[in-house]
């Protein structure tokens, strides 16, 4: 079955809003709260081949996260924030599961040595293309993530290529332009519905 993102432009531009004035109005204390929020939405509007998805983590689960992964950094005089995008897609991960499925685990197996060499090429190919390579190289990432990504015991992959990626991003920027920014506001949702569709077991 197909896989799709079934959100839509309104909502997520509403939750982001309420991200914005809900951090500033609490002084990032909501954050957290507010993060599940968005991840909740996000994860119950992707169907991998056809199963829906659900999330279960909790912002007070996330915001002890954050207390932790603050107090390293400040710690580390900034290093350990290397660390903070893999510590949080593990986190996310493991609070996706599969609709209708209670048994199985859900990880992100991702060492951080492995991660910056992946980043390492990721930044060569754009780097060494002048960006004119950003689409294989995000393509590239989207791939590496997916397979490291394993939901409820079954094991993600993405078959997007870079040459169709490049397209839709051209496409994108045109109206962008015609539209005097305004296009802008679908973008994510658009990419978004584009790297589900490319998503399979």
């Amino acid at each position: 079955m197909q896989s799709q993102f079934t959100g839509n432009t309104l909502k997520l531009f509403l939750y982001l809003l309420l991200l914005v004035i809900g951090t500033v109005f609490t002084l990032g204390i909501a954050y957290p709260w507010l993060m599940c929020l968005i991840y909740r939405w996000e994860i119950k509007n992707t169907l991998i081949n056809g199963r829906r998805q659900y999330f279960d983590g909790k912002g007070s689960d996330l915001f002890k996260k954050y207390i932790k992964w603050l107090l390293l950094t400040i710690v580390t005089f900034g290093i350990y924030k290397i660390c903070l995008t893999k510590n949080i897609m593990v986190w996310k991960t493991s609070h996706t599961h599969f609709e209708g499925n209670t048994s199985g685990v859900s990880v992100y197996k991702c060492g951080i040595v492995e991660k910056l060499l992946m980043l390492v090429k990721y930044y060569a190919i754009i780097i060494c293309t002048l960006t004119i390579g950003y689409s294989w190289a995000h393509c590239y990432e989207t791939r590496w993530m997916a397979e490291h990504t394993v939901i409820d015991g079954c094991r993600l992959g993405f078959n997007g290529k870079g040459i169709n990626y490049l397209g839709k991003l051209a496409l994108s920027i045109l109206l962008v332009i015609c539209t005097a920014g305004i296009y802008v506001i679908w973008l994510p949702v658009k990419f978004k519905k584009w790297e589900v569709e490319h998503t399979f077991i």
